[in-house]
């Protein structure tokens, strides 16, 4: 945490390493992103666009920030062991040509009406997120911001933190 609060008060962390700085990096951008996304959420509700402007926020100058930040993916990935070939993948998921449609019909189930338990449907929300795999990079990253944000949207939580409630006014502070 310190690294985290050097780095937002413009100074550069002394006698970090490199790894140690970047997950710095990754916290700030994750914060930023979320209290942006969050004060969207008040306006509007979660879509596609939105999905496209917080991918990008959040991997902003990070690890994967080469790896085309806010585009859905116009090439196949696959879910494997490190430099493993696709018809050794673990899970592949839907193929570029119908990412869209299935992102589509994603939104259409987070912003649908339903007698279905919020965290239950929150687990649906999540799983297919990460099962339809939209980006080249950030997916997980992403995937796990989205918890927040639905329980914020849903008002579930009183704001996008699953941190103690004492914390939050400090989190947001900062």
């Amino acid at each position: 945490m310190s690294e985290v609060m050097e780095i937002e008060a413009g100074g550069t962390p002394t006698g970090v390493t490199k790894w140690k700085y970047d997950d710095a990096e990754e916290i700030l951008n994750y914060r930023y992103t979320l209290w942006n996304c969050a004060n969207e959420i008040k306006k509007r509700p979660i879509s596609q666009h939105m999905i496209h402007q917080v991918h990008a926020m959040l991997m902003r100058g990070v690890r994967g920030r080469d790896k085309s930040p806010g585009e859905y993916r116009k090439e196949q990935n696959w879910i494997g062991k490190a430099g493993s070939p696709i018809n050794e993948a673990s899970f592949i998921p839907i193929t570029p040509e119908h990412l869209a449609s299935g992102m589509e019909v994603w939104n259409d189930y987070v912003n649908s009406i339903s007698t279905i338990n919020p965290i239950v449907k929150l687990a649906v929300i999540h799983i297919e997120f990460e099962a339809l795999h939209p980006f080249l990079d950030g997916n997980g990253r992403l995937g796990r911001m989205l918890i927040p944000l639905y329980l914020f949207q849903e008002k579930i939580l009183g704001s996008p933190s699953l941190a103690p409630a004492s914390k939050i006014s400090d989190i947001h502070a900062m």
